[in-house]
């Protein structure tokens, strides 16, 4: 079955805020989410203390996409202690219509090497973002061998690195 969740607020919640685990083709649409709290550094938390996934965990995204081809369609983070949006990305046949945005994140986009590599992509997209007040990366993934990246439409300001 598909999932859609449309026009809607969140303040204030434990990363991954909104995550999408298992279908294709599901829609987030229209969602802004404010101040996104890593659940290992709240309150005094052992960084790293029962962490699984270790290149994807430390950085989930507000939003984050553990299943295929997810629609993100005009979505705000805002302020999260991660990155803004995390996942596999989408298929390179599809395109989002309309730009998905994160600011005062630690990052804008958090490539899921994890979901490409047990969907077995073999070309995997991010595109229609704007990411802006960014205190690390733009995009970021490590990749494995045999996938192929694009990235399209991204703007990305006041980033130390870009992608």
């Amino acid at each position: 079955f598909v999932v859609s969740f449309r026009h809607s607020l969140f303040f204030r919640a434990f990363l991954p805020s909104v995550e999408v685990k298992s279908g294709s083709n599901n829609t987030i649409s229209g969602v802004l989410g404010v101040i996104g709290i890593f659940w290992n550094t709240h309150r005094g938390a052992i960084q790293g203390n029962g962490m699984i996934d270790e290149k994807l965990r430390p950085m989930v995204g507000m939003f984050h996409d553990s299943a295929q081809d997810t629609i993100l369609i005009g979505n705000i983070a805002a302020g999260s202690e991660r990155s803004g949006f995390s996942g596999p990305g989408i298929s390179c046949k599809l395109n989002w219509s309309l730009p998905n945005e994160a600011l005062s994140c630690l990052a804008g986009f958090w490539f899921d090497g994890y979901t490409i590599a047990k969907n077995n992509f073999d070309c995997t997209s991010a595109s229609n973002f704007l990411f802006w007040k960014i205190y690390m990366y733009g995009i970021y993934g490590e990749i494995t061998a045999g996938t192929t990246v694009k990235i399209n439409n991204i703007s990305i300001a006041d980033a130390k690195v870009g992608v």
